[in-house]
């Protein structure tokens, strides 16, 4: 095997010709998770033990390449950003936090030996083996174009802090693969921000502790206020303009940041469902930013129906919710400066608000279901509304339903609608994403695997990742799969996004 002299060569004839190094020894224990990765997939794709040195002997080893991780806290690196700079004797992999050194691993595991994670688990690992292998020399800098790329594996299970309570302890699911899934996202770099995002008001002031001794907490529906305890995520809204809500939010948003001191932000976002309050204090909220007599959003998208009955006389309450939003966040900034809230843009309060704003320090959490993209109706009026909201919405994030209302995964697959929403939303600000795709790898895996890429790089193309996903997971069979999965995806298209039954059969 020739070695050009802008290659490092890595196996040769069988042999390793490197050893791994961790840098700098006093925090080498922050970098014993992504040293573990990279030490454990060259083993199994070079089938022998990978060298590493000896710190208590200090005995060199003599090998011409070393390959260090360094975990470089001083480095002018963003907090996901990576550093790798290969020459002939040195593969440098850098970063300022364990996540980016992470990325860095898993990024030269993916460019140089073609190690894939398809879907979670054991058989959704491509591990190629290497008798001869040598990398090509250069720097790269990489980082996420989303700060924020979460799946979240709950789905429908009420919020992401109760995950592992339904999924788990309800349904049966084993924890290992709850705990597979999250290796799997990292391992395709999904993450970014650690936010306790989903529906939190039951949380933060559940009715079964509150709703008798504090009744004015929750909102005032036809006279009566909705304090008896529903189920943990519906209803019991809470009254917006009383000053005992925007307190309670705050404090326990600053307690949660007490407790997690690695936690980025907390979701505050109102119950799932309506019964928004009709106080006088709140109508008049309505009435300052004239938008008591807004409706709620229109009825055009035949596959979404968030807001309920497109005949209710319900307003749109966005404003009222922004302004309250905002009351929280600048309690929390007097403790806790660098810090988000997070609410969701979602049901009565997605549709653009009239005059409120809100501050940098709320994300604004917008539902969308761009798996609807096919039906051109649905599709230019959620980007006209996600555009609209942009100007409102600084820190901007979607939540995307991937599966809702196709409980239990049915196999439909949309990858280039994920390639091209995610590029729209993108370009119409959002910097924050979140999905709702349980636990449907086996038929929509293509669709998450495609998302953690294009998460990361918007230019991504989706026929490159096809083939590549094709070609690493199914070999000989690639042409096939390829085949097979277009057939489905073309088949959901020809649906226009489930609105149309075609009547034509699948060429596969």
């Amino acid at each position: 095997m020739v070695v050009s002299q802008n290659q490092v060569q890595l196996v040769r004839h069988g042999e390793v010709c490197f050893s791994v190094h961790r840098l700098p020894w006093q925090t080498a224990e922050c970098l014993l998770g992504p040293a573990d990765e990279l030490i454990g997939y060259m083993r199994r794709s070079f089938g022998q033990p990978i060298p590493q040195p000896d710190v208590m002997s200090k005995k060199k080893l003599d090998l011409p390449v070393e390959i260090v991780l360094n975990l470089d806290f001083t480095a002018e690196l963003e907090r996901e950003e990576f550093e790798i700079h290969v020459d002939p004797q040195r593969v440098l992999l850098r970063g300022r936090t364990e996540a980016a050194v992470f990325h860095a691993v898993y990024w030269f595991l993916e460019e140089a030996l073609g190690v894939r994670w398809l879907w979670p688990g054991a058989s959704g690992e491509v591990v190629p083996k290497h008798q001869d292998l040598c990398f090509k020399c250069g720097t790269w800098r990489k980082k996420p174009d989303y700060a924020w790329r979460n799946i979240g594996l709950g789905g429908s299970m009420y919020a992401a802090s109760d995950r592992d309570t339904m999924l788990h302890g309800v349904l049966g699911l084993p924890l290992e693969y709850l705990q597979e899934c999250d290796r799997w996202c990292r391992r395709n770099r999904f993450g970014g921000l650690k936010i306790a995002d989903g529906h939190r008001w039951s949380e933060i002031a559940p009715a079964e502790r509150f709703g008798q001794s504090d009744p004015d907490l929750y909102a005032l529906i036809d006279g009566k206020r909705d304090n008896v305890p529903m189920d943990g995520k519906h209803y019991n809204q809470p009254c917006l303009s009383n000053p005992k809500v925007i307190n309670r939010m705050a404090d326990y948003a600053c307690s949660r940041f007490d407790a997690q001191g690695d936690l980025d932000g907390f979701s505050i976002a109102l119950n799932d469902g309506g019964g928004q309050c009709q106080c006088d204090n709140c109508l008049e909220l309505d009435r300052q930013f004239g938008a008591e007599d807004i409706q709620t959003i229109e009825h055009v998208d035949k596959v979404t129906d968030e807001a309920g009955d497109a005949n209710s006389d319900q307003k749109s309450v966005t404003d009222r919710v922004i302004w309250q939003a905002n009351q929280v966040a600048k309690k929390v900034a007097e403790r806790f400066s660098n810090r988000k809230i997070l609410m969701i843009l979602y049901s009565f309060f997605r549709r653009p608000p009239v005059s409120q704003k809100l501050g940098e320090d709320v994300i604004g959490q917008y539902c969308v279901m761009g798996h609807s993209f096919w039906n051109k109706e649905a599709r230019d009026t959620e980007l006209a509304r996600i555009k609209e909201m942009s100007k409102s919405v600084p820190s901007f994030a979607v939540y995307e339903y991937y599966s809702n209302g196709a409980w239990p995964e049915m196999h439909r697959l949309f990858p280039r609608l994920v390639e091209q929403s995610v590029r729209d939303y993108y370009k119409a600000g959002v910097r924050y994403y979140s999905t709702q795709p349980t636990m449907g790898f086996a038929t929509n895996g293509l669709n998450l695997f495609l998302l953690g890429r294009c998460l990361w790089d918007t230019t991504t193309s989706y026929d490159s990742v096809l083939e590549d996903y094709c070609r690493s997971g199914f070999g000989p069979a690639k042409v096939s799969m390829q085949r097979f999965f277009e057939a489905f995806s073309d088949r959901w298209k020809q649906t226009v996004s489930g609105t149309e039954l075609p009547q034509s059969p699948v060429a596969v």
